[in-house]
């Protein structure tokens, strides 16, 4: 499984010919074939498309609230409101904005559905946020008198 991505923004490079991008991920897949005949990766594909089931309101409002306190832990500063021609899932857009691991992030790449991606996400997000909490209130008490003075 993995998913096409945009190049949207070349942030470096380097004289021996690498990049550091930006992406924006576009279509979910289902790797078929692999080549190696060339010195990049290629392959045959075929593109999925999300089963047609709404998130349920209450999980939506629940992830979009771990959400805003999760993205505060890391960034310091309430999250982005979404722009309105952000076509990316609500799932798909979380994922991107945080410190997820790649185990976590590919089972939510794994999903057909954005009801149990949501679901999912919130599950993840519900037991990483304690361990941002420590994280930033860690960060107050270096930052003071070892007591968050």
């Amino acid at each position: 499984m993995g998913c096409s991505a945009e190049v949207v923004k070349v942030v470096r490079e380097y004289g021996d010919g690498r990049s550091d991008i930006l992406t924006i991920g576009q279509r979910r897949f289902r790797l078929l074939q692999s080549f190696d005949d060339l010195p990049y990766l290629q392959g045959r594909v075929d593109y999925l498309a999300d089963e047609e089931e709404s998130p349920e309101e209450l999980v939506s409002q629940h992830l979009t609230d771990l959400y805003g306190r999760a993205f505060r832990c890391v960034h310091g500063q309430p999250p982005p409101s979404p722009a309105e021609e952000d076509l990316l899932p609500l799932s798909f857009r979380i994922a991107a904005a945080l410190p997820l691991d790649l185990a976590g992030r590919q089972q939510l790449l794994e999903l057909s559905s954005e009801r149990r991606r949501q679901f999912l996400l919130a599950k993840q997000l519900e037991a990483l946020l304690p361990q941002l909490e420590r994280v930033e209130k860690a960060k107050k008490q270096a930052g003071g008198n070892g007591f968050g003075r």
